[in-house]
C-alpha cells in the first residue's frame, strides 16, 4: 500500500512538473516567436546543412570556414539537410525553448515556490533579457547554439545551488559543448565554487560524488522528479 500510494504521488508530482514545464516554455515561445530568419538563425542553420551535405554550396568561403559550434551543427544538420531552413528554424526554436524552459525551472527550483511565481519569474526573465544590461543577448528567440548553451548553463547553475556537483560539472561541459565562450564562462564560475565549497565547507554533495539519494528502491524516480524536474 505504501509503495502504491508513492507511486501515485510520484506520478501526481511528475505530472505537475511536466505542465510547469511546458507553460514555462509557452512563456519563452511568446517572447521570441519572431517571423524567421531571426538573428543568426541563417548564418547557424545554413552551416548546420552544410555539415550535413557538404556539397550543398560547396565552395563558399563562410560555410567551409572553421566550425565553432560542431555539436550544434551536427544535432541539427540533418534535420536542416532534410526539411526547409525556415520548418528546421521552427522546430529548433521549440525544442530550445522547451530545454531552457527546462533549465530555468532547474535554476529557480531551490530559490522560486512552484506554481505561478515561477511562471511569473519566467516572464520577468524573458522581459529582462531584452530591456536589461542582458538586452542583446541570444538567449530567448532564433535556433542557435547558445540558446542551447545558455539552457545548460541555467541546469548547472540549479545544480550548483543545490549542491550536485557531478550534474553540474556534467551541464557545464555540455553548455560548453554547444558554445565554448558560454559554456567556458560556466566552467569557470564551477571551478570556483567548487574550490569555495572545499575552503569554506558549503552544504550539499560532497564535490566529485554523485548526486542521487539512494536512500530507498525508488532511486530511478527520485533522480527523475527529485533532481532534474
Amino acid at each position: 500500500m505504501r509503495g502504491e500510494r508513492d507511486c501515485k504521488a510520484r506520478g501526481r508530482l511528475l505530472t505537475w512538473a511536466v505542465g510547469e514545464w511546458l507553460l514555462i516554455a509557452a512563456v519563452f515561445a511568446a517572447a521570441g516567436a519572431w517571423p524567421v530568419p531571426d538573428v543568426n538563425e541563417a548564418h547557424y542553420l545554413s552551416k548546420a546543412r552544410h555539415a550535413f551535405d557538404p556539397s550543398w554550396c560547396e565552395g563558399d568561403f563562410f560555410l567551409e570556414s572553421r566550425e565553432a559550434h560542431g555539436l550544434f551543427f551536427r544535432l541539427l544538420g540533418p534535420l536542416a539537410g532534410t526539411v526547409s531552413l525556415a520548418t528546421a528554424a521552427w522546430i529548433g526554436r521549440w525544442a530550445g525553448w522547451l530545454f531552457l524552459a527546462a533549465g530555468f525551472r532547474r535554476a529557480v527550483r531551490p530559490l522560486v515556490a512552484a506554481g505561478w511565481k515561477r511562471l511569473l519569474a519566467a516572464a520577468l526573465f524573458s522581459l529582462a533579457i531584452r530591456s536589461t544590461t542582458m538586452a542583446g543577448e541570444w538567449l530567448i528567440g532564433g535556433c542557435e547554439a547558445k540558446v542551447f548553451a545558455w539552457a545548460a548553463v541555467l541546469v548547472a547553475w540549479g545544480d550548483l545551488v543545490a549542491g550536485r556537483w557531478s550534474r553540474a560539472w556534467l551541464a557545464g561541459g555540455l553548455a560548453a559543448a554547444f558554445h565554448p565562450l558560454v559554456g567556458g564562462w560556466m566552467m569557470i564560475v564551477t571551478v570556483l565554487t567548487t574550490i569555495a565549497s572545499y575552503l569554506f565547507g558549503a552544504g550539499g554533495e560532497e564535490p566529485g560524488k554523485a548526486g542521487v539519494n539512494a536512500d530507498d528502491g525508488n532511486s530511478t524516480g527520485r533522480f527523475f522528479v527529485d533532481g532534474f524536474w
